[in-house]
Order: structure tokens, then sequence, then C-alpha cells
């Protein structure tokens, strides 16, 4: 529930961090700015973590809160101390040139083209949690602890610290979201910047089942779903809430499918 609040304190930290940096190079430029993101992501969503953690406040309430501070946060910021003080609106400065992640126009003939190198990091994060909760110790114990923190605990696990950091960690990757919506669409940031990508999210996860590779074409199901509503609206007339409305729909036939009638034949409690 807390990636959209993740996401906000992401891009707040790569704008923080980007537009005041002193180089030319985005060889060094990129990564400041992506591990400024990073670990703005990794500290909010390690709030919630803590609060789950040693206090047991409930994750949903604490990311739903913090949500809505990192969204008046911004707000305020915008309109203070991180105020653009050439503009009479209510935004940030842009980042430098050094910090913008290069697009796929920039690499050969595709004029028109918003594709950039935010594409592969997002692949690559996939790839990189599907390792780390299959083929890793700390993932294991990760699964464990999210399906039955009871038993995990008799195993000899440490559920507090498996909750703190599985929080931290979703929170870094959305904060790696916001910080390369900044630097590779926005360049700044303003009120609502942010079109729900965080909530977005959450539909995107529970379509591929939580897992990590099929989040992949989720994702880009939901992107062609997107970017395609607004053609649909400019030469069909179609409405935005028909798109919605298919969204809706297939995220409801996919979690239907989990769900089976009891006695149902090779299922649990039927006949074999």
């Amino acid at each position: 529930i807390g990636a959209e609040g993740q996401f906000l304190i992401g891009a707040l930290a790569s704008v923080a961090v980007g537009a005041n940096l002193g180089i030319d190079s985005p060889w060094i430029g990129v990564p400041l700015v992506l591990g400024a993101a990073f670990l703005g992501g990794a500290l909010w969503g390690g709030i919630a973590g803590a609060l789950k953690a040693w206090r047991d406040v409930p994750e949903v309430i604490s990311t739903i809160m913090l949500n809505f501070i990192a969204l008046f946060w911004i707000s305020a910021l915008i309109r203070g101390p991180l105020k653009n003080p050439t503009s009479g609106l209510p935004e940030s400065p842009e980042v430098v040139e050094a910090a913008y992640l290069p697009r796929l126009s920039d690499l050969g003939d595709f004029p028109g083209y918003r594709v950039h190198l935010g594409l592969l990091l997002g692949i690559l994060s996939a790839i990189a949690i599907w390792i780390l909760l299959t083929r890793t110790v700390l993932g294991f114990k990760m699964r464990a602890v999210g399906f039955n923190p009871d038993a995990a605990r008799f195993s000899g696990y440490h559920p507090k610290r498996i909750w703190a950091a599985s929080l931290a960690l979703s929170g870094a990757i959305a904060g790696l979201g916001g910080g390369i919506e900044v630097t590779a669409i926005t360049f700044r940031i303003w009120d609502d910047f942010s079109p729900g990508y965080g909530y977005t999210a959450i539909a995107v996860a529970l379509l591929a089942r939580l897992h990590p590779l099929a989040v992949v074409l989720t994702a880009f199901f939901f992107g062609v779903l997107d970017q395609g509503a607004g053609l649909l609206q400019r030469d069909l007339g179609v409405p935005l809430v028909v798109i919605y409305l298919v969204q809706g729909l297939v995220i409801l036939m996919t979690i239907g499918m989990g769900f089976h009638r009891p006695g149902e034949p090779g299922k649990e409690g039927g006949e074999k």
C-alpha cells in the first residue's frame, strides 16, 4: 500500500540531489541521483517496517499514513526551500543534464520515443528480486515469515528483522521508480506529479499473482492500456472509464481463478 509514498520520496530525493549536482558526467550523476532515490525509498519503507516490527503497527495503516505525509511534505517543500526560483508555479528546479537517463532516441534515429534506460533497470530489478526470493537464504526467510510468522519464529528466524528488511527493500525499489520518473520523464516534481503509479503497482502485482518475473508482463499490459486509453479517447471518443473497467475486470478474473469450490476434484479436500 505504501509504494506511492515511497515513489514520491524517491522522486524527492532524486530532485534534491540532482538539482544541486556540480558535475557534468552522466556516468557519475545518474548513479548518484538514482542511488539517492533508492535510499530515500528504503528509508520511507523502513519506517513502516520498524513500526511493524517493534510496535506491531499494521503496515497497511502505517503505509497509508506515510503516503499522505510524503504527499504533503513535497507540497510544502516545493513552496519553500525546494521551490524553483525562476518559476511562478509551485514546482522544484530541474535536475541537471548530467542526471538525465539515456533514451532510445539518444541512441539512434528514433524521434518521438520516450523509452529510456529505466525500462532495463525495471526488468533487472524484477530478475534480482526473483533471484533473491527463490535462490537465497534471506529470500526463503522472507517467504517463510510471510506465510506463517509463528512457524518461522519456531524455526529460529527473527520475524521482526525480516519484516523491517522486506519493507525497506520494497521501499527502495519503489523509490528507484520515483527517481527514474524524474531523471527520464519529468526532470522536476510538482503537486500531484505522480498519476498514482504506486497504487497501480498493487493492481500489477495482483495480476501477476505476486510473481516478480510475471510483474514485467503485467506492467507492460497496464502500460499499453494506459497509453492506448489516450488514443482511444482522442480518435474514437471512448471514455477513459472503459479502460479502467477493463483493468478492474482483468484483476477480478485473475483473483477469482485463485479460488476453487470445496470438493472440487484434484483439489485439497476433494476427490483425488
